[in-house]
């Protein structure tokens, strides 16, 4: 692949995975909690209604007991490695991912990127592919596929990311504060919860855009949170922060309060009530990418597609 995005003083900011197309292939991987099988069902039948190729997970796996560690790892790794897996999708989310970030070689992503995709608590692997990857990740809706949050945007934008046909996200109407300029930077964060306990990555060359978002904190502690992010090193280098749904989480307008005098305090442009987190009708966005944060427009847009390129393995 020699499609590479560079900024202008040459370094490379991304390497861009193959876009889906009918008959590829799909498999699912549960490195978290087990899923429901109702909403796997839902998901599969989603996915292959798009001609795509969906190897499902053992039956088994959903509703039973957190699986152990070696398992959960083995079952991720077989995904990432095989050549003939177009893309990676988690079915859901919840606990177990940090064990294992050090049991998985994410490293295979350099020679051969391909769509992995999942939110929440997978996290913790997203930021992990961010250290070692310049392929992009994907922050989309878990797979176990829950009809009564996820409907036709989230389906509708998780189609367009597999396709390479992104097309960024907005604030929704009357909900979004933003300030500042227009910049440009790498999309980088997720949940607020995990990164405020890990530790940046080593900064790469270029200005980066912080993406948060969470579910049932309080005002209180996502003040805490947002000063641990801090202490952590998940600021430097950031021109704009994102903020997405924080769902249940109390008062939303001590909520948007607390975000954006934290964050006016941190960077001169920021942008919140974007439809990204565990909220209802979330939107798909490519991580470890570089995007556009337009204050004028209250939009987050990728830079160039990062999944816009055909590749035969």
């Amino acid at each position: 692949m020699t499609d590479v995005l560079r900024q202008t003083d040459g370094d490379v900011v991304g390497q861009p995975v193959k876009r889906l197309r009918a008959g590829d292939r799909v498999r699912l991987v549960s490195p978290c909690s087990p899923p429901y099988a109702d909403r796997v069902e839902a998901g599969v039948s989603m996915l292959r209604s798009w001609g795509l190729e969906v190897e499902v997970p053992d039956p088994a796996v959903a509703g039973a007991p957190l699986r152990g560690v070696a398992e959960r790892a083995a079952e991720l790794q077989s995904a990432l490695a095989d050549p003939e897996v177009d893309a990676v999708l988690v079915t859901r989310a919840g606990s177990g991912a940090r064990e294992l970030v050090g049991e998985v070689d994410l490293g295979v992503l350099r020679e051969q990127p391909k769509f992995f995709g999942g939110f929440s608590d997978v996290g913790y692997l997203h930021a992990a592919v961010g250290r070692l990857c310049d392929s992009p990740s994907f922050h989309v809706p878990e797979i176990a596929w829950d009809g009564r949050l996820n409907r036709e945007l989230s389906a509708r934008s998780l189609r367009q990311a597999l396709m390479g046909e992104m097309t960024g996200v907005g604030a929704g109407t009357g909900e979004g504060v933003w300030s500042g300029s227009t910049v440009t930077g790498t999309l980088t964060g997720g949940n607020l919860s995990i990164l405020a306990g890990v530790d940046a990555a080593p900064r790469r060359t270029g200005p980066r855009v912080l993406l948060l978002e969470d579910l049932r904190e309080t005002p209180e502690s996502i003040g805490r949170l947002l000063r641990a992010l801090q202490d952590r090193g998940h600021t430097e280098g950031v021109v704009a922060v994102v903020f997405g749904q924080f769902e249940d989480c109390g008062d939303p307008a001590e909520v948007t309060d607390v975000l954006t005098t934290w964050a006016d305090g941190v960077v001169s442009t920021f942008l919140t009530g974007v439809a990204v987190g565990h909220g209802s009708e979330q939107h798909s966005v490519a991580l470890n990418w570089p995007v556009t944060v337009n204050t004028r427009l209250g939009t987050v847009v990728p830079a160039q597609q990062p999944t816009s390129v055909d590749v035969t393995w």
